[in-house]
């Protein structure tokens, strides 16, 4: 038999690639969360303690720093009895909700996602900015009118020392039996350390081409929309798009090629 340390290893590996690889899907994927939100689930599940889904996407992303990528990433959103939950590259403590449960507050805790510069085209010379943990307040509020989703959080893994804050409002339009569309809008504010630490260039990391720059408060501003098709029982096939404008303090970093960004995704997901 295995040693027992071999299996919590393999599952802290397991957590610890979800939670850097999610980091990239926040944005795409809050939308598939919030189309789920509006689907029914399936009869047999109604009454279990876990709730949630389990699935994969392909998806290609222009970030700020660099040209279009492609990712396959595992996605993993789970509920356990509306207290405790993951939802794609956020995990949180539920501690006060409505007897809907359709407004909730949560403690929570999610992941910015750094970057080796390494791994970037004139970024040499640079150091490494690492993928932060930020804990915070998150709130849903599940209305007639929309799905709103808003956070407050800080740095606490000391990389950045920084704040930041969103706001998101989402609503899936049943369009036919099967089918759900998720038009969405949001906001999400930076502070200038956690600008700074992931856009910023250092006085001694300055070249010629590349100048030294302290970043700013900034503002991003987010569209997406999200197709999902409910297949037979609980399984889904979904597809979208998602557009962001960075703000001021980040596009007029000399490192930033890119002051609107892309994305595309599709995959497919088991619900529980």
């Amino acid at each position: 038999m295995r040693n027992p340390t071999h299996y919590l290893a393999l599952a802290l590996l397991l957590i610890g690639g979800l939670w850097h690889t999610a980091a990239l899907a926040q944005d795409e994927f809050s939308e598939f969360d919030a189309a789920y939100a509006g689907m029914p689930l399936p009869k047999s599940t109604r009454a279990g303690n876990w709730h949630g889904l389990v699935g994969g996407a392909v998806m290609v992303l222009q970030q700020p720093i660099a040209d279009r990528r492609s990712f396959v990433l595992p996605l993993v959103s789970v509920t356990y009895r509306h207290s405790v939950y993951w939802h794609i590259g956020q995990l949180g403590v539920y501690v006060l909700s409505s007897d809907d449960h359709r407004a909730r507050l949560a403690l929570a805790l999610k992941a910015r996602r750094g970057y080796d510069p390494a791994d970037y085209a004139g970024l040499a010379g640079m150091d490494k900015r690492a993928t932060s943990a930020e804990a915070g307040l998150h709130g849903i509020w599940l209305t007639r009118a929309a799905l709103i989703s808003y956070g407050v959080f800080t740095d606490v893994s000391g990389h950045s020392h920084g704040n930041s804050a969103q706001l998101r409002l989402a609503h899936p339009f049943r369009i036919a039996p099967r089918w759900h569309l998720t038009p969405s809008v949001g906001a999400e504010w930076l502070s200038d350390k956690v600008v700074d630490y992931y856009y910023g260039v250092k006085p001694s990391e300055a070249t010629p081409a590349r100048p030294a720059y302290t970043g700013t408060a900034s503002v991003n501003l987010r569209a997406g929309l999200m197709l999902s098709h409910r297949l037979a029982h609980a399984w889904s096939l979904f597809g979208g798009v998602g557009v962001t404008r960075l703000g001021s303090g980040i596009s007029a970093s000399p490192i930033v090629i890119h002051d609107t960004i892309s994305a595309l995704h599709f995959g497919g997901a088991w619900h529980f």
